[in-house]
């Protein structure tokens, strides 16, 4: 079953202490990210979402080139929505867009000629961009548009009227689509011309370009949009242009229709080559343009659909239902996010491998527990696959077949694994048919058709499987009592091993006691290879026990970061601290780093979790490396704003950038190398000057740090007259040792006297001029200290003056207070009457009449797009039967054709009559073997037969 990580040889890394460097660790994200930070902060904190809780940062893809990001919008059409009081516009009157921005961003086009777009500041994102074939020098290459707004039709504002958007997602193939249309040039086939009829000199040529395949989806419908703009041909620059909805096709209509009322979608993920795809990971799989996985869910039972590409609803199948105990909401263990297993970037040279199709057959399934299960296989029809791949993966499994041995009681686990082998090799030779080395890729085929038997495996539902891993207990970060909010594909960078892959679950936690919700990741491995190879529901519950306990250890989580948030203040909105809504991205660029999308922002982790345990299985690790993991907020949002759509690109020309939309509708773009590049420097600072660097300082603290430095700039008066006191002191001792006090002055002789003027001398210097010194410092201090006292005199009385003015205060505010009690018990029984009375007057309805009330507004918004088909195809019909009732069918027939169709007819005659002889000599024949057997003949049906056969002579 692959490798194994309870061992014990993964205990360093996989330990739970939370520190020495491994294991669990909590980390505070720096909110000094470079000069872009505050302008995010300001920009991004104006407006309320409109969208759910669970479209959070889901609302904007990126292109399949990632240089285009596409974005829902929603517009109030009348002017009071964009008030304060937003809550009392309806739905109905929400027109809802797809908004296309071309990177980079309108403002940063450092490929624009200078002077030529009088609107472009050059302003707001860090970072240049110049067009392919153009230059950063004032010969460059202008764009043609930088916005394509593209209003959705009718039947599709509706059905966003009654369930919003969810979920925004690009599910084409061909970059060509998305990329933007320089001057005087069109994208590889993406675009046509078109001329106006009065124009003979060409100058109304416009060119119509298409917008890649998106798909909107709510938690009841999901739409396929085709859309085009149309653009100048001479190549004039246009801000906005806009776009046309050209198709619309909901590719799981008709399964929801038939699943039970209940069913919703959670969530649905492109194709494997669908979409921006990372350029970490092997791209062994190519889709059909619009092929998807959608998660589902109704009451007890959750389903994977896939939608194989194409705009027919029989290229839907479901391959994977799991059915649980419904307890509610709270309480149910049903599956919240999926994503597609992902090999390890290590793996893109190993084709030779045995075991690299089997993590591109699988996908990884999140439950509302914290348990990760895996389901295998997924395939998508009509999708590309490696055939080298593909026989190697064949070949692999017939071996296992020879290898283990079915009937040898003593063994039942190998018999188990054969009969796992036996399915899995089966069903890869029924999808992929009949392989041959001539050809790269081969096609895959998923669905069934009319060569497929009854017993198809391709029918085959397959089964859930695992748990795999559970929600680690670590003991130094609260219990995650909250809602377990996705898993994402978490690769490295592919300097571990083929033999071991990543993932991620990102979700937001609060401690037991319901305090602080705040952000967590989950770093998780995988063993690659065969861990999970195709299993199907019919295998036996003792078989399915078996396989499942042989996946225990084959996954681990290695790392765990938790993000402490600040405490939310009390007038904060209440709905932002509920929140459990939580997006991971993965960087397409730098595999070893994802991005945490929540309510707060967007923070980056980074970390070397996966690589690290790569090497170490693979044996290449060293002995003395220990995880590095790091964190740091890369966008800020304050309440009530919310980022409704993120993108990361790391085109070769944009560089690797993060675009964001607000709630407000601005579009943020943030230099990701440059905001690391400033996270790393700054772990070079000491701890303590970045902590002061981000504490407020207030004006009141500034003037006492100005008095207090005032005040120690003056020394204390003992460390100045200390020096001054022992030259006194030695002075006077002088004097004492020569003078004496003997010598009588009539006595005195010229060296007595010469003694006597040198000692004067010497205590005018040694002792007169530092007691002169000494007073004049101690006056000067004297005068200091008065100062000192009156200031404090001052102050001392201000403050008796604040004390009394607060006691003042106080006694009113208590008169006040006496008052406001008075009048609580009156207020209280008026709002207890007029609840009473709104109770009366509002009807109260139950949520299953709230949700049939809603399944109703979604019967007539169906009805009226079904309407609108059938008027179409009534036209349609009307102008058939209008040509054939002006032309009516006439057939001409010559005389030899009539003499042909008569002798035809008589020969059908001759034919028929003989055949009426032959059924009368057969019911003779019969009667008689009835006579003979005793057997009563029936005279009701005598007859008959015959009848018939001569009426159809006749």
């Amino acid at each position: 079953t692959g490798l194994n990580f309870n061992d014990g040889a993964l205990v360093p890394i996989t330990g739970s202490s939370g520190r020495g460097g491994s294991g669990t660790r909590r980390q505070r994200p720096s909110s000094d990210y470079g000069p872009s930070s505050a302008a995010s902060v300001a920009q991004l904190a104006a407006v309320e979402s409109r969208f759910p809780p669970e479209a959070l940062g889901r609302l904007s893809c990126l292109g399949p080139d990632g240089r285009s990001i596409h974005s829902v919008a929603a517009s109030s059409a009348s002017a009071a929505a964009n008030t304060g009081d937003r809550g009392t516009a309806t739905r109905s009157n929400t027109e809802y867009s797809i908004v296309t921005h071309f990177l980079p961003l309108s403002g940063t086009r450092s490929s624009t000629t200078a002077g030529d777009d009088p609107d472009d500041d050059n302003g707001g994102n860090a970072y240049s961009y110049s067009e392919p074939g153009g230059g950063n020098g004032p010969s460059a290459t202008k764009r043609s548009v930088d916005v394509v707004n593209t209003t959705l039709p009718e039947d599709v504002a509706a059905s966003l009227a009654v369930d919003p958007p969810i979920g925004l997602i690009c599910v084409d193939t061909e970059s060509s689509r998305s990329g933007r249309r320089p001057r005087g040039h069109t994208a590889g086939g993406a675009a046509h011309s078109e001329r106006g009829d009065d124009d003979d000199d060409g100058d109304d040529v416009k060119v119509v370009a298409s917008l890649p395949l998106l798909c909107l989806y709510t938690a009841r419908s999901a739409f396929v949009l085709r859309a085009t703009y149309t653009v100048g041909s001479d190549g004039n620059y246009e801000a906005v242009a806009n776009g046309t909805i050209e198709s619309s096709f909901e590719p799981f209509e008709h399964h929801l229709l038939s699943a039970s009322s209940s069913t919703r979608i959670v969530t649905i993920l492109p194709g494997p080559g669908c979409g921006y795809q990372s350029s970490l990971l092997p791209s062994d799989v190519v889709c059909r343009p619009g092929a998807m996985l959608a998660l589902m869910a109704s009451d007890g039972e959750d389903s994977v659909v896939l939608f194989h590409g194409g705009t027919s609803a029989s290229a839907v199948s479901v391959p994977l239902k799991r059915g649980y105990e419904d307890l509610g909401s709270d309480s149910s263990d049903s599956l919240v996010d999926v994503c597609f297993a992902s090999p390890s970037p290590a793996a893109a040279g190993e084709e030779d491998s045995a075991t690299v199709l089997f993590p591109s057959l699988s996908v990884l399934l999140l439950s509302r527990t914290g348990c990760v299960h895996a389901a295998s296989p997924i395939v998508f029809d009509g999708a590309l696959y490696s055939t080298r791949a593909v026989v190697n993966a064949s070949q692999y499994l017939r071996e296992e077949i020879d290898r283990l041995d079915n009937n040898d009681p003593a063994k039942p686990e190998e018999a188990v694994l054969w009969r796992r082998a036996r399915a899995a090799a089966y069903f890869i030779d029924e999808a992929f048919g009949t392989l041959t080395d001539r050809s790269v890729y081969v096609k895959a085929s998923a669905l069934t058709g009319i060569r497929d038997g009854p017993q198809s495996s391709k029918e085959w539902p397959i089964s859930i499987q695992g748990p795999m891993l559970a929600i680690p207990d670590v003991d130094d970060v609260p219990s995650p009592t909250g809602t377990y909010g996705c898993v994402v594909p978490f690769s490295g960078t592919g300097t571990g091993s083929s033999l071991v892959s990543g993932f991620a679950v990102g979700r937001i936690v609060s401690s037991s006691d319901g305090g602080t919700k705040q952000a967590r990741v989950d770093i998780g491995i995988l063993s690659s290879g065969a861990t999970i190879l195709p299993r199907f529901e019919f295998e036996s519950e003792a078989d399915a026990d078996c396989v499942d306990e042989m996946l225990e250890g084959v996954a681990a989580f290695v790392e765990a970061i938790q993000f402490e948030s600040p405490d939310v203040s009390q007038t904060e909105d209440l709905t932002r601290t509920r929140t459990t809504r939580c997006t991971l991205i993965p960087d397409p660029v730098d595999g070893s780093t994802l991005h945490h999308v929540s309510n707060s922002g967007v923070v980056t982790v980074t970390t070397n979790a996966v690589d690290l345990v790569g090497r170490k299985v693979g044996g290449n690790g060293h002995g003395d490396e220990e995880i590095s993991t790091s964190a740091w907020s890369l966008l800020e949002v304050s309440a009530p704003a919310a980022l409704e759509g993120v993108g990361v690109s790391g085109d070769a020309h944009l560089g690797h950038i993060l675009v964001a939309r607000s709630s407000d509708g601005s579009m943020e773009a943030i230099n990701i190398t440059a905001a690391q590049y400033l996270q790393e420097a700054s772990k070079l600072a000491s701890k303590n000057v970045a902590e002061r660097a981000l504490l407020p300082v207030s004006s009141a603290q500034t003037e006492s740090d100005e008095a207090l430095k005032a005040m120690e700039s003056v020394p204390p008066l003992h460390e100045l007259i200390a020096p001054i006191t022992q030259d006194i002191s030695s002075g006077l001792a002088g004097m004492g040792k020569i003078v004496g006090g003997a010598t009588r002055p009539q006595d005195a002789t010229t060296g007595t006297v010469a003694t006597v003027l040198d000692t004067k001398a010497s205590c005018e210097k040694e002792i007169i001029l530092p007691l002169k010194q000494l007073h004049r410092l101690s006056t000067a201090r004297r005068q200091l200290l008065q100062d000192m006292y009156e200031s404090q005199m001052n102050q001392i009385e201000q403050l008796r003056n604040m004390v009394e003015t607060l006691r003042v205060r106080m006694d009113a505010t208590n008169d006040k207070k006496a008052v406001a009690e008075a009048n609580a018990t009156a207020l209280s029984q008026r709002s207890a009457a007029v609840l009473s009375a709104a109770r009366d007057l509002v009807p109260t309805i139950t949520e299953a009449e709230h949700e049939y009330y809603m399944q109703l507004k979604r019967y007539d918004a169906s009805s009226k797009k079904w309407q609108g088909h059938i008027d179409t195809m009534k036209k349609r019909a009307d102008k058939l039967c209008d040509t054939a009732g002006s032309n009516p069918c006439a057939l001409e027939i010559s005389a030899d054709d009539m003499t042909h169709m008569t002798e035809l007819l008589k020969g059908q005659g001759n034919q028929l009559k003989f055949s009426t002889r032959k059924f009368d000599k057969l019911d003779r024949e019969t009667k008689r073997i009835m006579k003979a057997a005793g057997v009563n003949d029936d005279s009701r049906g005598e007859g008959n037969g015959k009848e018939n056969v001569q009426g159809q002579s006749q």
